[in-house]
């Protein structure tokens, strides 16, 4: 299963997250900020869909250059 966020800029600033596993929304939420959108898609990823909750930012390292490849829900 590919498991990916899709964020989605609101008009007051805020951010919708939108948590795939592969072309199905699981999870829909309303992040303030980027920063926010980031950190709240980054452990759906990681841990496949909250499967493995063996991952913790203890022992995966986000790869930030290719953020958008690896993390975010391209259509």
């Amino acid at each position: 299963m590919n498991y990916r966020g899709k964020k989605t800029p609101l008009e007051d600033g805020s951010i919708q997250v939108d948590l795939y596993a592969d072309d199905e929304i699981k999870f829909t939420q309303i992040i303030p900020d980027d920063i926010g959108a980031n950190a709240f898609i980054v452990p759906w990823v990681a841990q496949e869909g909250y499967t493995n909750m063996d991952i913790t930012e203890e022992n995966h390292t986000v790869d930030w250059d290719n953020f958008e490849s690896l993390y975010l829900y391209q259509e």
